[in-house]
This record gives C-alpha cells, sequence and structure tokens, in this order.
C-alpha cells in the first residue's frame, strides 16, 4: 500500500511541475499587446504597449509636400513592454503609423 500512495503522490507532483513550466513557458513568449501610438509633443511620436513581454517599437510612413522628395519611413528603438519607443520626424504628412512587435 506504501508504493502506491508514493507512486501517486510522485505522479502529482510530477503533473503540477509540467503544468508550472508550460505556464512559465506560455509567458515568456507573450507577443506584447494593449498597443497605442500616441502624438506627446510636436514632430514626435511614440508607442507603448503594456501587455504581454518582449519588445515593440513604432513605425511611420511620412509623405512630403514636395514631390520630389516622395515618400520616407521612420522608427524608434526597440522598447520592452511598459516602455515608450519615440521616434522624431519632420513636419511632413502622415500616411500612416502602427507598432511592431516582437515576443523576443
Amino acid at each position: 500500500m506504501r508504493n502506491k500512495t508514493k507512486t501517486v503522490g510522485t505522479a502529482i507532483v510530477a503533473v503540477a511541475t509540467a503544468g508550472i513550466l508550460v505556464a512559465t513557458a506560455t509567458n515568456a513568449l507573450a507577443t506584447p499587446g494593449n498597443c497605442a501610438v500616441t502624438f506627446p509633443s510636436a514632430n514626435y511620436v511614440s508607442s507603448l504597449c503594456t501587455t504581454g513581454t518582449g519588445h515593440h517599437r513604432v513605425h511611420m510612413i511620412l509623405d512630403s509636400s514636395n514631390p520630389e522628395a516622395g515618400r520616407t519611413a521612420v522608427m524608434g528603438d526597440w522598447a520592452s513592454v511598459g516602455q515608450y519607443s519615440t521616434a522624431r520626424y519632420p513636419s511632413w504628412n502622415i500616411v500612416t503609423y502602427w507598432t511592431e512587435v516582437s515576443n523576443t
């Protein structure tokens, strides 16, 4: 009887440990989420992600009023979740903006 109890106890510990490892691995690979792009001051754009793990950065496509200059891309540095990725841009027309995310 003692061997059955010990075997069941060992199995329960093994299953619990596996569950903890899976839960930890899932969190470690959670893509950043709840991201927002803001314009904190003139000629600056920022992104902030508040959930998940990993990194994010803000991107913009700008269009000059000068046809010869065309369009240009601007991006911020990679930032951890909870920190801002900020980029400075010239006074051009904003075509689009978004947040790039990475779970690394």
